[in-house]
């Protein structure tokens, strides 16, 4: 788990229940797509991040097309376990429409990422980086990883904060399904 203090992300304990449904995730167990839970579409916070040659995006940028946003970390076991398997499914999401945008929240940013997932062979997501954690401090999460489903119009439909199993049978399908 991670606390955000002072506009920092630090390792810790928190003393609250995480924000997410799933009986599993108070124990941190990865939950198949087709668990995640669909809620009311509600709007998104304006979020920005950076491309590893510096440029800066917004979430707007993508609006018209269904996003998934998954915040994550190298330094966090079960981000490191599920990004790969993200990484293996983006390509058919992407046929699909569906923009997958990997945000690091790493203090390093580029200088850290781009050779951590080199290493761990993950070159089908472009990396995208928020080393003042300024995403998760938005979206009022304190745990990694998150992934948030936004719908065509830029609206949050959907919210997972713990791992996901990205290659669980019926992923792709139950994905589309909450993104409409």
């Amino acid at each position: 788990m991670l606390l955000i203090a002072g506009g920092s992300l630090i390792a810790g304990a928190i003393g609250r229940k995480p924000a997410f449904a799933e009986d599993d995730a108070a124990n941190g167990t990865p939950v198949a797509p087709d668990r995640l839970t669909a809620h009311p579409p509600k709007p998104m916070p304006a979020l920005s991040f950076a491309d590893a040659g510096g440029a800066v995006h917004t979430l707007a940028d993508y609006v018209g097309k269904p996003v998934i946003l998954h915040l994550w970390a190298t330094w966090c076991p079960p981000c490191v376990t599920e990004l790969p398997t993200l990484a293996r499914l983006a390509p058919q999401l992407e046929r699909d429409g569906v923009v997958v945008l990997a945000v690091s929240l790493d203090r390093s940013g580029a200088a850290k990422v781009a050779p951590f997932l080199a290493r761990i062979g993950v070159t089908t997501l472009p990396p995208y980086y928020d080393p003042t954690a300024a995403t998760a401090k938005a979206l009022d999460e304190e745990a990694l990883p998150v992934t948030v489903l936004i719908d065509r119009q830029g609206r949050e439909v959907a919210r997972r904060s713990g791992p996901v199993l990205w290659e669980a049978p019926g992923a792709e399908e139950a994905l589309r399904r909450l993104l409409g």
